[in-house]
């Protein structure tokens, strides 16, 4: 069994993290599968195997990987894609481009609220020699029954991040959510002519709720099917847009959460008691000062300040409590895991 401390300090540096670039997704990936096979210390060499191969793999599907016009390493592995450079030069490249910054950088986390575990010590002799030494916590982490649950959110935080950046530096049109039924899975469709990216946005609520039912707060590893087993809610029901509300965005990433299976059949479309509105606002407002790709979207729909954000919900609220039934509330089934993000 895992320490639920070390999900978190995890956590804080995958969905928290300020991004220039996506290298840090890239590392996190290459750490928990050097870590997997018990590894201690790995030379930058050993390292930038899978670094380099996770790399590639979402430069071949999106080529903008940092907010910058352009980068050496984004470069090379794309000229590895269209094969004018071979394996062994790419891994040249690696080694004199790839490491320069996220190796230092890689445990910064700009937020209040976060506690970051320290995964690995720099031993590097210097920019192209020497390696990092795996701590237990990361070998821990990686052979813990968490790992596959940490791999998801890391992918979807770097497809939200990397869509977000071919978006706004491509089209210049904002990335807008959709939710798409039956299925749980959420389309941030771009606008335009361009083709919508499809990806489950439930690992990254997974990550933002700290892993629990945004309800009665039970572990969502502990579910039967774990992740898959959980449902995106909308906390104020869908069913209220036809009982008055169509002039609301009830389908905006603002009003979902992540719920397990069990609250979400009891809820149906009941409007949930007036206590869950301070862990929506909350959540909410840690997506935004995480600088999520999805802020912006959140931003626009609920208000520029968090004073204009607060309104905006209760005036939501106390619309959707007049024509939806409720309040309903669920049975707590675990302790209350949101107590140091609550927002005064």
């Amino acid at each position: 069994m895992s320490d639920p401390k070390l999900k978190q300090g995890w956590r804080d540096i995958i969905l928290h993290g300020r991004n220039v670039a996506t290298y840090k997704f890239a590392l996190g990936r290459a750490l928990l599968e050097l870590a997997a096979e018990g590894r201690g210390f790995v030379t930058l060499e050993e390292l930038a195997v899978p670094y380099q191969r996770h790399m590639v793999r979402h430069v071949r599907e999106v080529p903008r990987q940092m907010t910058s016009r352009s980068s050496r390493y984004v470069a090379a592995c794309f000229h590895y894609v269209e094969g004018r450079i071979n394996e062994t030069e790419l891994q040249s490249a690696t080694l004199i481009h790839g490491f320069n910054h996220v190796i230092d950088a890689f445990h910064n986390v700009e937020t209040p609220h976060a506690d970051p575990t320290q995964f690995y010590i720099d031993e590097r002799k210097g920019k192209r020699s020497g390696g990092i030494r795996l701590t237990d916590e990361i070998l821990q982490l990686a052979n813990s029954e968490v790992t596959s649950e940490i791999t998801q959110e890391v992918e979807t935080r770097w497809q939200l991040v990397e869509r977000a950046w071919e978006t706004r530096y491509g089209s210049g049109q904002p990335l807008l959510m959709a939710y798409e039924e039956p299925s749980e899975s959420l389309i941030p469709a771009l606008l335009g002519k361009r083709t919508p990216f499809r990806a489950s946005v439930r690992p990254s609520l997974n990550g933002y709720q700290r892993g629990h039912c945004f309800y009665c707060y039970c572990p969502i590893s502990y579910l039967p099917e774990g992740l898959d087993g959980s449902h995106v809610d909308h906390f104020v029901p869908f069913a209220s847009a036809a009982r008055g509300l169509h002039d609301q965005p009830i389908d905006g990433v603002w009003n979902l959460v992540l719920a397990c299976k069990d609250c979400n059949q009891k809820k149906h479309d009941s409007l949930p008691a007036r206590s869950y509105m301070q862990q929506l606002a909350t959540r909410n407002e840690w997506l935004i000062e995480s600088n999520h790709p999805l802020k912006e979207t959140v931003i626009k729909a609920t208000g520029p300040t968090q004073k204009h954000r607060a309104k905006f919900l209760q005036r939501v609220y106390a619309r959707a409590a007049e024509v939806t039934r409720g309040p309903w509330k669920a049975e707590q089934r675990a302790p209350f895991p949101f107590t140091q993000f609550i927002i005064s």
